[in-house]
């Protein structure tokens, strides 16, 4: 999303885009997770496989919740395997 801002001054007019930076949060827990769905453009996450699919319908339901679009919220995943 680019926005222009326009300053007039005496003699000139600036014209600047702006260009929205992206703001990820990092979540494990459901009160965290919900938390990156509301106030933020992307999930960052590190869980294990059997907690993973969880954790994503807790953020998606968030982001439905406040209005997004989960489908174009980027979510970063790493799964943790021990052996």
């Amino acid at each position: 999303m680019v926005t222009i801002l326009k300053l007039k001054m005496q003699n000139f007019t600036l014209r600047l885009l702006l260009k929205k930076i992206p703001l990820y949060m990092a979540a494990v827990g459901e009160k965290a997770t919900k938390a990156a769905a509301k106030h933020t453009d992307g999930l960052i996450t590190v869980t294990k496989p059997n907690k993973s699919k969880e954790i994503f319908e807790i953020f998606d339901k968030a982001a439905n919740e406040e209005g997004k679009d989960p489908t174009i919220i980027t979510v970063l995943s790493d799964l943790v395997v021990i052996f």
